[in-house]
């Protein structure tokens, strides 16, 4: 991933990154967001996958535990394993209604990029372990690259695993 590191660029890229995947999404027929991709996972679960992520970034830049936004249960989150954290999330996900999971996207997307917009550059440059001190082992790495993971960067990689699997399905 490339670490962007002035929160203007990372809103900027943010925006560019989240209209182009709606733009992708929005361009299909409603009948095939349910349906899976190449991938097992369909355009809905993809979309609710990025929410889950940008409401725990949300609840990382509040000192708040990450995995309760997500409905993840805290002994699993506590494993650290993200292929059982993201099979959880697409689990429950893949049952939800396509104007449940755009509704909440929408509603985390926002609340991810005011928070983001209302902080200094200062306070992005902060450790991640400052806000989330009680996630060890310590981790001095700037929590902006966790804004850049869970925004742009996290936007594009699925916009290309969307793309791919839409392909493949024909």
């Amino acid at each position: 991933m490339e670490h962007v590191s002035n929160r203007d660029e990372v809103l900027e890229r943010a925006h560019e990154q989240w209209a182009a995947l709606w733009d992708l999404v929005l361009s299909l027929p409603p009948a095939q967001l349910g349906e899976p991709l190449g991938d097992g996972w369909s355009v809905k679960v993809h979309i609710a996958h990025i929410a889950a992520w940008e409401a725990s970034t949300v609840a990382l830049l509040r000192g708040q535990h990450r995995g309760d936004p997500m409905g993840v249960a805290r002994d699993l989150w506590a494993g650290h394993e993200l292929e059982a954290i993201n099979g959880d999330i697409a689990r429950r996900a893949a049952s939800r209604d396509w104007t449940a999971v755009e509704r909440d996207a929408v509603a985390a997307h926002t609340e991810l990029i005011d928070l983001v917009a209302s902080m200094t550059q200062e306070e992005l440059d902060r450790p991640y372990s400052d806000y989330a001190p009680d996630d060890p082992p310590y981790n001095a790495t700037p929590v902006i690259a966790w804004v850049n993971g869970n925004t742009w960067d996290h936007y594009a990689e699925h916009v290309g695993w969307i793309t791919a699997g839409l392909a493949r399905r024909g």
